[in-house]
């Protein structure tokens, strides 16, 4: 298992975020923020390093989104298909709860969050029936 793989897509964008992240609230003087968000991204190298080498074991491998083989990139599928619907679920609940207690109004922020994980979501599904 010492042959490297590459990084996933997600984690590419992740620690592309969070490191542009840190650097931001570098550069915006929110120290706390910016150290928390450089040291996850420190840690999370550290773990991708490892997992694309397929060391450690296959949970911290899937904990870091980062598979090295077919059992485990199918563990990986199932387990992130499960996130997308619990988190579509909570943003409806939360947009719904907003409403309610707002008098109709919802936060722009969170509106918004919920239409991008809908239409990620709506894609991601014409995207997998082309392919299958």
């Amino acid at each position: 298992m010492d042959t490297p793989r590459q990084l996933t897509w997600f984690n590419r964008i992740l620690l592309a975020v969070v490191v542009a992240g840190g650097l931001w609230c570098t550069a915006t003087g929110v120290w706390w923020f910016a150290a928390g968000l450089l040291g996850t991204a420190a840690a999370l190298g550290v773990v991708l390093w490892r997992a694309v080498r397929g060391r450690g074991s296959d949970t911290r491998r899937l904990d870091a989104a980062q598979p090295f083989d077919e059992r485990e990139h199918a563990a990986s599928t199932w387990s992130f298909a499960v996130v997308g619907r619990t988190a579509i679920v909570a943003l409806v609940a939360a947009v719904v709860v907003q409403a309610a207690t707002r008098d109709g109004r919802v936060d722009a922020t969170l509106a918004s969050a919920l239409v991008l994980v809908c239409l990620v979501w709506a894609t991601a599904i014409r995207l997998a029936l082309r392919r299958a």
